[in-house]
């Protein structure tokens, strides 16, 4: 009878370590599923980003050559009725874009050209972006480039920025 008793505790025993290993394997499976999902619809994300920022790159709107003359320093850029157009065009993305947070045309120099919403451009504390990673990225290799994700100074959120060359 001892014997007996004594193989069913062990067989139980057994049995529920089994049980708790299986439940930890499958715990860990569906959390990698997960992961996995998640950084697949975040690369998307991102990727889809990209694009939208390379297709506006390759606009003739976007393209033409940018009115320097008008860069005002004060501005932080060109006032808001110079450039109607690519200034049309940036705003809209914003607008209809609720990933993008601001759209920005930098001079080859690094200043900032045109940044829409405008009020934000007026809100920048430098008229320069040389110094940015993404920018630095960009002009080193000539193709679109991410910057390091920061906080946002204009909305305090996490924010990751594209860059590519015109």
């Amino acid at each position: 009878v001892c014997g007996g008793a004594l193989l069913v505790l062990l067989v139980s025993l057994f049995f529920a370590v089994q049980a708790r290993q299986f439940l930890q394997d499958q715990i860990l499976r569906d959390q990698a599923a997960i992961a996995k999902g998640y950084a697949t619809m975040v690369e998307e994300y991102l990727n889809g980003s990209r694009s939208i920022v390379e297709s506006l790159a390759q606009m003739p709107e976007v393209r033409t050559p940018l009115t320097l003359e008008a860069v005002d320093p004060e501005l932080r850029g060109v006032p808001q009725e110079v450039d109607p157009v690519r200034r049309d065009i940036m705003g809209a993305v914003v607008r209809t874009m609720p990933r993008f947070n601001s759209s920005v045309i930098l001079t080859l120099q690094g200043d900032i050209y045109l940044m829409e919403p405008y009020p934000r451009q007026l809100s920048m504390n430098t008229p320069t972006l040389a110094s940015r990673d993404y920018y630095q990225r960009v002009l080193a290799s000539g193709a679109t480039a991410w910057g390091d994700v920061t906080l946002s100074p204009a909305t305090g959120l996490p924010t990751a920025t594209v860059a590519t060359p015109l």
